[in-house]
Protein backbone atom coordinates (compact mmCIF):
# COMPACT_ATOMS: atom_id res chain seq x y z
CA UNK A 1 0.00 0.00 0.00
CA UNK A 2 1.70 3.33 -1.08
CA UNK A 3 1.56 7.01 -2.43
CA UNK A 4 1.83 7.17 -6.12
CA UNK A 5 5.10 9.28 -5.66
CA UNK A 6 6.49 6.25 -3.05
CA UNK A 7 5.24 2.91 -5.68
CA UNK A 8 6.84 4.78 -8.46
CA UNK A 9 10.02 3.62 -6.98
CA UNK A 10 9.35 0.41 -6.28
CA UNK A 11 7.27 -0.50 -9.61
CA UNK A 12 10.15 -1.01 -11.99
CA UNK A 13 11.18 -4.23 -10.10
CA UNK A 14 7.28 -6.02 -9.69
CA UNK A 15 7.82 -9.00 -11.55
CA UNK A 16 10.83 -9.11 -8.99
CA UNK A 17 8.21 -9.42 -6.07
CA UNK A 18 6.70 -13.06 -6.48
CA UNK A 19 5.22 -13.11 -2.87
CA UNK A 20 3.30 -9.71 -2.77
CA UNK A 21 -0.25 -10.29 -4.43
CA UNK A 22 -1.74 -7.26 -4.28
CA UNK A 23 -0.71 -3.32 -4.98
CA UNK A 24 -2.91 -0.63 -3.48
CA UNK A 25 -2.17 2.80 -4.52
CA UNK A 26 -3.37 6.44 -3.39
CA UNK A 27 -3.36 9.08 -5.83
CA UNK A 28 -2.81 9.28 -9.52
CA UNK A 29 -3.36 5.40 -10.54
CA UNK A 30 -2.30 6.18 -14.74
CA UNK A 31 0.83 4.53 -14.64
CA UNK A 32 -0.18 1.23 -12.54
CA UNK A 33 -2.83 -0.43 -14.99
CA UNK A 34 -2.43 -3.55 -12.24
CA UNK A 35 -2.60 -1.50 -8.73
CA UNK A 36 -5.65 -1.43 -6.79
CA UNK A 37 -7.23 2.03 -5.85
CA UNK A 38 -6.70 2.42 -2.39
CA UNK A 39 -10.55 3.47 -2.02
CA UNK A 40 -11.10 -0.67 -2.74
CA UNK A 41 -10.24 -1.46 0.45
CA UNK A 42 -12.82 1.16 2.67
CA UNK A 43 -15.32 -0.72 0.38
CA UNK A 44 -14.80 -4.10 2.41
CA UNK A 45 -18.06 -6.61 2.77
CA UNK A 46 -18.27 -9.70 3.99
CA UNK A 47 -19.94 -11.08 0.73
CA UNK A 48 -16.85 -9.97 -1.15
CA UNK A 49 -13.91 -10.13 0.45
CA UNK A 50 -12.17 -13.46 2.52
CA UNK A 51 -10.02 -12.86 4.91
CA UNK A 52 -7.55 -15.79 5.58
CA UNK A 53 -7.33 -16.89 9.28
CA UNK A 54 -3.34 -16.32 10.42
CA UNK A 55 -1.81 -17.74 13.18
CA UNK A 56 -0.35 -15.18 15.79
CA UNK A 57 3.24 -16.52 15.78
CA UNK A 58 2.88 -15.68 11.60
CA UNK A 59 5.57 -13.38 10.63
CA UNK A 60 3.46 -9.76 10.34
CA UNK A 61 6.00 -7.09 9.31
CA UNK A 62 9.75 -6.20 9.30
CA UNK A 63 10.79 -3.18 10.92
CA UNK A 64 14.36 -1.99 10.28
CA UNK A 65 16.54 -0.60 13.36
CA UNK A 66 18.21 2.84 13.15
CA UNK A 67 22.11 1.66 12.80
CA UNK A 68 23.50 4.01 15.53
CA UNK A 69 26.04 1.10 16.55
CA UNK A 70 26.21 -0.50 13.18
CA UNK A 71 24.31 -1.29 9.92
CA UNK A 72 20.11 -1.16 10.10
CA UNK A 73 19.00 -4.66 11.06
CA UNK A 74 15.80 -6.74 9.67
CA UNK A 75 13.51 -7.21 13.10
CA UNK A 76 10.64 -9.43 12.36
CA UNK A 77 7.57 -9.26 14.56
CA UNK A 78 4.26 -11.80 14.33
CA UNK A 79 0.60 -10.42 14.35
CA UNK A 80 0.85 -11.30 18.07
CA UNK A 81 3.85 -8.67 19.12
CA UNK A 82 2.44 -5.96 17.61
CA UNK A 83 -1.11 -6.53 18.50
CA UNK A 84 0.29 -6.30 22.47
CA UNK A 85 2.63 -3.47 21.73
CA UNK A 86 -0.87 -1.85 20.32
CA UNK A 87 -2.76 -2.88 23.46
CA UNK A 88 0.00 -1.62 25.92
CA UNK A 89 0.50 1.23 24.45
CA UNK A 90 -3.53 1.79 24.30
CA UNK A 91 -3.19 1.03 28.08
CA UNK A 92 -0.66 3.43 29.08
CA UNK A 93 -2.47 5.85 27.62
CA UNK A 94 -5.37 4.77 29.47
CA UNK A 95 -7.63 4.58 26.08
CA UNK A 96 -11.33 3.08 26.34
CA UNK A 97 -11.68 0.15 23.83
CA UNK A 98 -13.27 2.25 21.81
CA UNK A 99 -12.13 5.88 21.79
CA UNK A 100 -12.88 7.58 18.20
CA UNK A 101 -12.58 11.27 19.99
CA UNK A 102 -9.21 10.77 19.98
CA UNK A 103 -6.69 12.44 17.61
CA UNK A 104 -3.11 10.69 16.98
CA UNK A 105 -0.82 13.01 14.54
CA UNK A 106 1.92 10.77 13.42
CA UNK A 107 4.83 12.95 12.09
CA UNK A 108 7.55 10.34 11.85
CA UNK A 109 8.09 8.23 8.99
CA UNK A 110 5.64 4.70 9.24
CA UNK A 111 8.50 2.34 8.05
CA UNK A 112 10.22 2.43 11.78
CA UNK A 113 9.00 1.09 14.90
CA UNK A 114 7.88 4.73 16.48
CA UNK A 115 5.36 5.99 13.86
CA UNK A 116 4.13 1.99 12.91
CA UNK A 117 3.56 0.30 15.90
CA UNK A 118 3.23 3.18 19.00
CA UNK A 119 1.15 5.17 16.86
CA UNK A 120 -0.49 4.11 13.87
CA UNK A 121 -1.81 0.58 15.37
CA UNK A 122 -2.94 1.85 19.08
CA UNK A 123 -5.16 4.28 17.28
CA UNK A 124 -6.68 1.91 14.64
CA UNK A 125 -7.48 -0.38 17.58
CA UNK A 126 -9.35 1.85 19.41
CA UNK A 127 -11.13 3.40 16.89
CA UNK A 128 -9.35 6.56 16.91
CA UNK A 129 -8.06 9.06 14.09
CA UNK A 130 -5.03 8.55 12.76
CA UNK A 131 -3.62 11.37 11.33
CA UNK A 132 -0.53 11.70 9.17
CA UNK A 133 1.40 14.29 8.21
CA UNK A 134 3.17 14.01 5.14
CA UNK A 135 6.07 16.28 5.98
CA UNK A 136 6.93 17.95 8.96
CA UNK A 137 7.22 21.50 9.02
CA UNK A 138 6.91 22.94 12.57
CA UNK A 139 4.11 25.62 11.44
CA UNK A 140 2.50 23.61 9.64
CA UNK A 141 2.84 20.91 12.25
CA UNK A 142 1.44 23.01 14.97
CA UNK A 143 -1.29 24.44 12.79
CA UNK A 144 -2.60 20.64 12.26
CA UNK A 145 -2.68 20.50 15.93
CA UNK A 146 -4.92 23.03 16.56
CA UNK A 147 -7.47 22.67 13.66
CA UNK A 148 -7.50 18.68 14.08
CA UNK A 149 -7.15 18.88 18.03
CA UNK A 150 -4.38 16.35 18.35
CA UNK A 151 -4.39 14.59 21.99
CA UNK A 152 -1.33 12.21 21.11
CA UNK A 153 1.66 13.32 19.58
CA UNK A 154 4.93 11.06 19.19
CA UNK A 155 7.91 13.52 17.85
CA UNK A 156 11.85 13.39 18.17
CA UNK A 157 13.40 15.32 20.30
CA UNK A 158 14.61 17.78 17.52
CA UNK A 159 10.84 18.37 16.33
CA UNK A 160 9.74 19.38 20.20
CA UNK A 161 12.95 21.69 19.83
CA UNK A 162 11.87 22.93 16.00
CA UNK A 163 7.98 23.76 17.50
CA UNK A 164 8.78 25.64 20.50
CA UNK A 165 11.38 27.93 18.42
CA UNK A 166 8.67 28.70 15.99
CA UNK A 167 7.94 32.80 16.42
CA UNK A 168 5.51 33.11 18.46
CA UNK A 169 4.72 29.19 19.13
CA UNK A 170 2.65 30.22 22.46
CA UNK A 171 0.04 31.70 20.77
CA UNK A 172 -1.22 28.15 19.61
CA UNK A 173 -3.45 26.74 22.03
CA UNK A 174 -2.35 22.81 22.42
CA UNK A 175 -4.27 22.43 25.57
CA UNK A 176 -6.18 19.66 24.56
CA UNK A 177 -2.84 17.61 23.87
CA UNK A 178 -2.66 15.05 26.47
CA UNK A 179 0.05 13.43 25.70
CA UNK A 180 3.05 14.59 23.72
CA UNK A 181 5.65 11.90 23.45
CA UNK A 182 9.12 12.53 22.82
CA UNK A 183 11.93 9.52 22.13
CA UNK A 184 14.13 8.31 20.01
CA UNK A 185 17.13 10.19 21.67
CA UNK A 186 17.82 11.96 25.03
CA UNK A 187 15.58 14.71 25.81
CA UNK A 188 17.45 17.91 26.99
CA UNK A 189 16.26 19.35 30.73
CA UNK A 190 16.33 22.55 29.07
CA UNK A 191 13.47 20.87 26.49
CA UNK A 192 11.35 20.01 28.87
CA UNK A 193 11.29 23.46 30.85
CA UNK A 194 10.89 24.92 27.14
CA UNK A 195 8.02 22.83 26.08
CA UNK A 196 6.40 23.87 29.53
CA UNK A 197 7.01 27.29 29.33
CA UNK A 198 5.57 27.13 25.60
CA UNK A 199 2.59 25.08 25.45
CA UNK A 200 1.61 24.54 29.46
CA UNK A 201 2.11 20.87 29.06
CA UNK A 202 4.73 18.41 30.21
CA UNK A 203 6.59 16.34 27.39
CA UNK A 204 6.50 12.10 28.08
CA UNK A 205 9.59 10.87 27.57
CA UNK A 206 9.70 6.94 26.45
CA UNK A 207 12.18 4.85 25.81
CA UNK A 208 12.21 1.69 23.36
CA UNK A 209 13.77 -0.92 20.67
CA UNK A 210 12.70 -1.77 17.70
CA UNK A 211 12.84 -5.31 18.62
CA UNK A 212 11.05 -4.50 21.94
CA UNK A 213 8.08 -3.75 20.00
Amino acid sequence: IGEDTLLSRLYPYRSDLKSVEKFYIHGNQANFSDATPFHALLEYSDSTNHLQIIQDDALAVILYTSGTTAKPKGVMHSHHSLVETATTVAGVLQLPSDAPGEVFAIVVPLFHVGGFATMLLPALSVGAVALIVRQFEPVSVLDALVKHRVSCLFALPIMYNALVNVPEASKYDLSFLRFPVAGGDSVPIRLHDHFKKTFGIELCETCGMTEMA
